[in-house]
């Protein structure tokens, strides 16, 4: 039940005061065992108050979690504190170039109504994705993000040319995969 955080994280003691033990990156690799990268692209609005909805079950878990807080690019996030986003959050390139990740996960966002590819931020969450699903062993995607899933890859590429057939009533779509 441990998370590695900087000691500065802005939610070290809201985590502690839940009973999940906190550790500084210099001390992790102290550690007997190695910690789980798990990649978070986060992509909600206030990114930085998300976190802990995260942090929190992830540290429930009893193997040591390393969150590694990955940025798209191409998103502007002009809800998120900026300093924030740039001391903590890094790209997709740079979390896989350190070393390998053990499992992603994908934030929601609220674009759930606009066609997947007229999200400003798709085509890097695609390239994102097709290299999740062959090279890192677990993905995880939270509402919105949930949608994309190896399972119905074939249905979102072709969604613009479907979404009227599958729309129920007018802001929402079901979309199947059996």
């Amino acid at each position: 039940m441990t998370i590695i955080a900087p000691k500065n994280y802005h939610l070290r003691d809201a985590l502690q005061e839940r009973r999940i033990l906190c550790i500084d990156p210099e001390d992790a690799l102290k550690e007997d065992i190695r910690a789980l990268r798990i990649g978070i692209l986060n992509i909600m609005p206030k990114a930085e108050q998300y976190e802990f909805s995260l942090l929190h079950p992830l540290g429930r878990s009893v193997l040591q979690i390393d969150p590694v807080w990955i940025r798209l690019e191409t998103h502007r996030y002009s809800t998120s504190d900026r300093e924030h986003l740039k001391n903590l959050y890094i790209t997709f390139d740079e979390a896989i170039a350190k070393n390998p990740l053990d499992g992603l996960i994908l934030t929601g966002a609220p674009v759930e109504e606009i066609p997947f590819e007229e999200v400003i931020y798709w085509n890097e969450v695609t390239r994102i994705l097709e290299y999740a699903w062959k090279n890192i062993p677990t993905t995880l995607g939270i509402c919105w993000a949930g949608l994309p899933s190896p399972n119905n890859w074939a249905l979102i590429k072709t969604y613009s040319k479907i979404k009227s057939s599958v729309c129920s009533r007018p802001g929402t779509s079901t979309i199947s995969t059996g």
